[in-house]
């Protein structure tokens, strides 16, 4: 069965392509307007991270709300906005505002995804009825069909855009880590759909004027719901099976990097401490300041063979670390309980514990 389609409609999605290219074209720039105006206010603004982080809950939603007032797409909007405020964060954030920041996030993300999902289940039968123009067969039908396009797109488009600038441009060849061809398949295959792609769906206007009603409208949301159920569950529940039948196994390039970047990084520190504050400086306080990234240094350096650790005893060392937080959380309590400390007291102890522990655990994730 054929869709319905308004008349002129191929004329009316050639205007649709052309507006679309175009609004998202001029208002390129005022979109990261809207990122460099949240920029600039937390540059002005008093370092203070529970502000700090209440921006970046405002930044998306002032970015999306003016964008709409002037007929652009806010979703683009919100997507060029945090292109441009992410890599800049380190500029006008401090580290307390990049922790307390990283979690409320986290725990934001978590709600808004389960938040999306249930808003799928409420609105498929609501979609489902307004399509009445095709039978339920025909709508799944469809929806295999865009999902397997969908699907196909991407895994046509990895392949070159993997492989095609490693063979045009050598800088990119040397810049840039080797691939292979079971990474770029993973690559290919975890093209799961979700957040994103149900926005635009339902960023879609109502009306494209006052009488006429978008064109198939509830089938596109209908048929990005598909997709999304596609690709998360066929691609989803098929990512581990793909990735076992590879061969696929962790390799230590990254731990390598992260190794030369501390060292470069505590050499340069040395340097700098050495050109700035050797003269200024009395030799107690620079000796002890030199020894700290001296230590690292020789620890960064030191001989495998002879001071490596085993993974067994890597864990065993973790898991002594893990026992004696916990052994000092309970002495805490048992302090706390007893009156023998102050709630002030209590909460700064359990803080500096917190980053210890999560110290911890990037150095059990680094070295795992």
């Amino acid at each position: 069965m054929r869709l319905q389609q308004p008349p002129q409609a191929p004329l009316f999605f050639w205007l649709a392509g052309i507006n679309f290219f175009l609004r998202s074209s001029t208002w390129y720039n005022f979109r990261i307007g809207r990122g460099v105006s949240f920029f600039w206010i937390h540059k002005i603004t008093p370092n203070n991270a529970t502000t700090d982080t209440t921006f970046t809950l405002l930044a998306p939603y002032a970015a999306y709300l003016v964008a709409e007032e002037f007929h652009a797409s806010g979703v683009l909007a919100v997507v060029a906005a945090g292109l441009f405020l992410s890599p800049r964060s380190s500029e006008v954030f401090s580290n307390q505002t990049r922790i307390q920041a990283a979690a409320v996030w986290d725990t934001i993300i978590f709600i808004l995804n389960g938040v999306i999902f249930i808003l799928i289940g409420l609105q498929l039968p609501i979609i489902l009825g307004h399509i009445t123009s095709n039978t339920l067969g025909t709508l799944f039908w469809y929806g295999a069909i865009v999902s397997l396009a969908t699907v196909v797109a991407r895994i046509l488009w990895v392949y070159p855009g993997a492989y095609l600038p490693r063979w045009l441009s050598k800088s990119i060849r040397t810049k840039e880590t080797d691939t292979n061809l079971r990474g770029v398949t993973i690559i290919a295959w975890s093209g799961m759909r979700g957040i994103v792609s149900l926005a635009a769906a339902l960023g879609l206007p109502l009306m494209i004027s006052e009488t006429k009603a978008f064109p198939n409208r509830d089938l596109i949301i209908f048929l990005t719901f598909c997709v999304i159920f596609v690709t998360l569950v066929l691609q989803g529940m098929t990512l581990r099976k793909l990735i076992q039948w590879l061969g696929i196994k962790l390799d230590n390039r990254h731990i390598i990097e992260e190794e030369n970047f501390r060292l470069k990084l505590a050499s340069q520190v040395i340097e700098h401490i050495e050109e700035n504050y050797s003269l200024g400086l009395s030799d107690t306080v620079l000796n002890q300041i030199k020894t700290k990234y001296e230590i690292r240094i020789q620890r960064i350096r030191k001989d495998k063979s002879e001071q490596s650790m085993t993974a067994e005893q890597i864990y065993e060392l973790h898991q002594i670390q893990y026992q004696l937080i916990r052994m000092k959380r309970k002495a805490i309590l048992a302090m706390r309980k007893r009156g023998e400390v102050s709630d002030e007291v209590v909460r700064k102890i359990e803080y500096e514990l917190d980053l210890e522990e999560a110290r911890l655990a990037l150095d059990h994730h680094s070295q795992g």
